[in-house]
């Protein structure tokens, strides 16, 4: 983006909350990161989704994914809901939770799922060990970790996560630079050359004006003559004189 060019408000604030979230991970708050993640949806950190869901920890996976999109949203939605939910009734069985693996088969795979697998969850709950109506199924984390990659696939499609997954590699976008300042008018560069001009203005117009020192004064009177300075404001009396007067 060019300097000075202009950006949305929504480019700021996700700007802000990128560099936030970056700040708490680098002190150690990974927790509370995920949490503004989850709770705004703007940015989803694949690598912890992966972690959750390939770790076992497929609550926190759904809980965090629910953010983001939910389970109606879109078909690429719908199949990362299942896949978690499935997993989480497969979990329950691996850990002898036939009560949780019931609710989980009641409550969450019900609504969208079970006609699809109705048939097959009662067999495998019916069964002594589950594992044997799973084709190739020793261990669930390994289950978890070959189905990752469609997973990835759901979530690189999906139109609710469109420009919002974040990578390890992925760098939070920046903070827009500050706009590019204003080339200043004919008049305002006129001005520029003081720093108060129209302060300078005022103080012209109410300066006084000095009178001539003392030693301008006789310049200014040089080729006068002598007492026609003043005026002579004295009477003269006709009774004074009264021999010039008869004369």
């Amino acid at each position: 983006m060019a300097f000075g060019e202009k950006r949305s408000a929504d480019d700021t604030h996700r700007s802000i909350i990128g560099l936030t979230i970056r700040y708490l991970d680098g002190t150690n708050l990974g927790a509370a990161a995920r949490s503004l993640e989850r709770h705004l949806g703007l940015f989803f950190n694949y690598k912890y989704f992966e972690d959750c869901f390939v770790g076992g920890d497929l609550e926190e996976a759904e809980a965090y994914l629910s953010g983001f999109t939910s389970i109606d949203d879109n078909d690429n939605s719908t199949i990362l809901f299942f896949d978690i939910r499935w997993h989480k009734f497969l979990q329950a069985l691996d850990l002898k939770q036939r009560q949780r693996a019931r609710r989980i088969l009641r409550e969450e795979l019900n609504d969208h799922f079970l006609h699809l697998i109705k048939d097959y969850a009662a067999k495998i709950l019916a069964a002594a060990n589950f594992r044997d109506e799973l084709k190739g199924l020793k261990d669930l984390g390994e289950a978890r970790l070959k189905l990752m990659e469609e997973v990835r696939k759901n979530i690189e499609a999906n139109p609710s996560l469109k420009g919002k997954i974040v990578y390890p590699s992925t760098p939070f976008p920046a903070l827009p630079p500050p706009p590019a300042p204003a080339g200043p008018t004919t008049t305002e560069a006129a001005r520029s050359s003081t720093p108060f001009p129209a302060l300078d203005l005022v103080l012209v117009n109410l300066q006084p004006e000095i009178p001539a020192t003392s030693a301008e004064a006789p310049r200014r009177n040089r080729g006068r003559p002598r007492g026609r300075g003043r005026r002579n404001n004295s009477r003269v009396d006709p009774r004074a004189a009264p021999s010039a007067t008869r004369r």
